[in-house]
């Protein structure tokens, strides 16, 4: 995730920050719904973290933006992994490439 912040001026000349959240992830990795809802946590804390409230005007101020990587795409040490990788991994399936056992 990769967290960006500006300010802007508002017509009484006072600045209010601007944030900007990318979430990259591999494709398919999360349904419309999941994103909806990882939107809505990432802006929460957000402005909790700045100390404001939460409330539309504020929430207007944070933008995230989902960014899926193609299949065949996404690589670590040297190796591209696949999403049925990364989910052999987190299930624990014996034959996961990315605990370094062969597939």
């Amino acid at each position: 995730m990769n967290v960006t912040g500006g300010r802007t001026r508002t017509q009484a000349g006072t600045s209010r920050p601007q944030y900007r959240v990318e979430v990259t992830l591999m494709a398919g990795a999360m349904s419309e719904a999941h994103r909806q809802e990882i939107a809505a946590l990432v802006t929460a804390a957000v402005i909790r973290a700045e100390g404001g409230h939460i409330n539309p005007l504020n929430a207007a101020r944070v933008r995230v933006i989902f960014q899926e990587v193609p299949h065949g795409q996404w690589a670590a040490g040297g190796r591209l992994y696949g999403l049925d990788d990364v989910l052999r991994y987190v299930t624990g399936t014996p034959t996961h490439p990315i605990a370094g056992q062969s597939p």
